[in-house]
């Protein structure tokens, strides 16, 4: 009964957010701006996320351990995309956890250090893009925080590894009765990946390069001239909000946040700025789950 509630109060949120947004911008020009998409580059928008999603099949795959035809995995993921489209903080991928069908603490742990990497790239890279826009003040040159951002990513991944599969990071939590015995069992299952965990992170690195890719030709075909390397710096300081559990995915909380921090970076120069970026947004939120509906079968007749 509570889930229920809080559900409808998301919903709730997830309309408001997005009324209040359509009160700011001007929906004859949103339309127009829509009409104007140039269909072949969201055409190679749609192959990059058609990409990233035979990566994270693969890397669902490495982490789990278990031998299953690829065609199930990448319907297995496409199945979770779906699920996390329609649900709080994009918490419905961890649906896949009974679609993979093998043992739950296995699988619960490896979609838990599977979202970890995704999480910990995500923050990072938010953080280079906070960066990234203090270039449009101080004139540094963009390169300068990218490869600070690989810096951190770097720190990172030793942070997960550590966690993950270090004897002593039990210790830590050694005060706490409560959270102690989760955490070994979650550490006793997710050292069963560490012979993949490189291999598993660098397939996280490649989808945050694609995911930017995706945003590149997405943005471009919108008319919103954004590069390679703002696209791939921007899209997890704006994306992260989708993972905030007040609105539906993020509904409404990212279109805001990109909003916000688009058309603050000067990129924008046509008199339309916020309906280009919030085209821009909602045609890549629609590209996502008409693509993610490749799993619609195996996530309702699992």
């Amino acid at each position: 009964m509570r889930q229920k509630v809080m559900l409808i109060i998301q919903l709730i949120i997830s309309i408001l957010l997005v009324f209040f947004i359509f009160q700011i911008i001007r929906l004859d020009d949103l339309l127009l701006v829509l009409s104007g998409t140039d269909l072949a580059l969201l055409g190679f928008g749609v192959l990059a996320y058609l990409a990233l999603n035979v990566l994270n099949s693969f890397k669902l795959g490495l982490l789990v351990g278990q031998k299953m035809p690829f065609r199930e995995l990448f319907m297995i993921n496409m199945a979770g995309m779906l699920a996390s489209d329609v649900t709080p903080g994009r918490a419905g991928y961890f649906y896949t956890i009974v679609l993979l069908k093998i043992r739950k603490s296995k699988s619960a742990a490896a979609l838990a250090v599977f979202q970890l990497t995704e999480l910990l790239v995500k923050l990072v890279g938010a953080l280079a893009a906070f960066f990234l826009l203090l270039t449009f003040i101080s004139g540094t040159s963009l390169p300068s925080y990218f490869f600070f951002a690989f810096g951190l990513i770097a720190l990172a991944a030793v942070f997960i590894f550590l966690v993950s599969f270090s004897r002593h990071s039990e210790k830590l939590l050694g005060w706490s009765e409560r959270f102690l015995p989760s955490f070994v069992r979650f550490q006793k299952h997710a050292k069963s990946t560490k012979k993949v965990f490189v291999s598993a992170f660098s397939v996280t690195l490649v989808g945050w390069f694609l995911r930017g890719l995706e945003w590149f030709f997405v943005a471009n075909a919108i008319g919103l001239n954004l590069d390679f390397f703002q696209a791939v710096l921007l899209h997890p300081l704006i994306t992260i909000f989708a993972f905030v559990p007040v609105s539906i995915a993020g509904l409404g909380l990212v279109e805001f946040a990109g909003i916000t921090i688009i058309t603050n970076m000067g990129v924008v120069s046509s008199e339309n700025a916020l309906e280009t970026v919030l085209a821009f947004l909602l045609l890549d939120r629609a590209m996502n789950l008409v693509v993610d509906l490749i799993g619609l079968k195996r996530l309702v007749f699992r």
